[in-house]
């Protein structure tokens, strides 16, 4: 049976979900805010990642990664977290331990933290509170 003749179900899922993505679209993809008051540096991260803005993103890790300290990242803020930018965490958090440093998890989404879970990325990316940072 065709998708669209199942009870107008697929129809129906299509029609709710329209304006979900246009509301998406509207939205900021990415914001990155780096506190470097104090040691370790922290990084508040909302918005979207995936391979339109992971390298970016990556790239903004890796400079803090070469700055001699573990680095703290925020997920809190973050709607949806795709490989590109789970990739850009581990990249960084590679780097780190390659100084002797980690990055740290905060507050990541339930998806975020059932993917670092299943994956067995606890070791690489630890995550070390399920609160965000409180507001600057």
């Amino acid at each position: 049976m065709a998708p669209s003749t199942v009870g107008g179900c697929v129809a129906e899922e299509l029609a709710t979900q329209a304006p979900q993505a246009a509301e998406r679209a509207r939205k900021p993809v990415v914001g990155v805010d780096v506190t470097l008051d104090g040691q370790p540096p922290q990084v508040r991260v909302r918005g979207e990642i995936d391979f339109s803005n992971a390298a970016a993103f990556r790239d903004q890790l890796v400079a803090l990664a070469t700055k001699g300290s573990d680095v703290v990242v925020d997920l809190g803020g973050v709607e949806f977290l795709g490989v590109a930018g789970l990739d850009a965490l581990c990249a960084a958090a590679r780097l780190l331990g390659e100084h002797e440093h980690h990055l740290l998890v905060r507050s990541p989404p339930a998806v975020t933290r059932r993917v670092i879970d299943v994956l067995d990325l606890e070791g690489l990316l630890p995550i070390i509170s399920d609160e965000p940072l409180p507001p600057t």
